[in-house]
């Protein structure tokens, strides 16, 4: 009968449908990025210059959408020694990841701090608690990440010390990933051109030019899963820089 027939044709597609999305699942299970999992990417970011003696210091961040991760990217001169106690975005405490230092000559120091989870969305106010005794000026970058889950840090690093061309390379071990970094240099100009390669170039996001020396902070300017490189180029001169990379979580 043709409705014998129909019905065994039905049958079929149903069982194929339900075969294809267990297939998809398995694929899923085994590639670690996922179909899903390649949206990290660079939402926003904005700076803010202290010069006098807030504390805490604060300023507004305005994503673009809708924020899955925040790195925050803090850079001094003067000193080396550790000005920063606490961070918060949107009222939400903030991680510190890496910082580095450089003590001789123009001493200075950076900072990387981040939030994956229970972000707030629209713009909302970075803060950062200070010690007490600080007149130092410092440079203040939040970047925020859009992505389709919460984020986590995949690895970080540091340079510090005199050096040239500080330069890291990132382990993403295939994860899809994006990267942040801040520069401390002794330049008499901070560093324009990041020294990035791999998955992606990088994008400089602001800088801080104090006369003697300055920072410079950048971003890797698309996600990807090649292990990325990422740098500056200068010549040997004081040097604290961090770095960190984000993404998805394994599922």
């Amino acid at each position: 009968h043709h409705g014998d027939w129909r019905w065994l044709i039905d049958r079929i597609g149903t069982e194929l449908r339900k075969t294809w999305d267990d297939m998809l699942r398995f694929f899923d299970r085994l590639n670690p990025i996922g179909r899903a999992r390649a949206t990290v990417a660079f939402d926003a970011a904005n700076e803010s210059e202290r010069t006098g003696t807030t504390d805490p210091h604060t300023w507004t961040h305005t994503p673009v959408g809708t924020p899955r991760g925040i790195i925050v990217l803090i850079s001094h001169g003067v000193e080396s020694t550790d000005l920063v106690v606490s961070v918060t975005y949107g009222g939400v405490t903030m991680t510190r990841i890496v910082t580095a230092t450089d003590t001789a000559t123009e001493p200075g120091r950076t900072y990387l701090y981040f939030l994956g989870a229970a972000i707030p969305t629209g713009p909302q106010t970075v803060s950062v608690d200070l010690t007490s005794a600080t007149a130092t000026d410092i440079h203040f970058v939040s970047v925020s990440f859009t992505a389709a889950a919460n984020t986590e840090i995949v690895t970080s690093d540091i340079d510090q010390e005199n050096q040239a061309n500080p330069t890291t390379t990132l382990a993403y071990s295939g994860r899809t990933s994006i990267a942040a970094m801040i520069f401390y240099s002794g330049a008499a100009t901070p560093p324009a051109t990041p020294a990035c390669s791999g998955s992606s170039a990088c994008t400089l996001s602001h800088t801080m030019d104090q006369g003697a020396f300055g920072d410079s902070a950048a971003y890797q300017t698309t996600a990807g899963s090649t292990n990325q490189v990422m740098g500056w180029t200068q010549a040997a001169d004081d040097v604290a820089v961090v770095y960190a990379a984000i993404s998805e979580p394994v599922p």
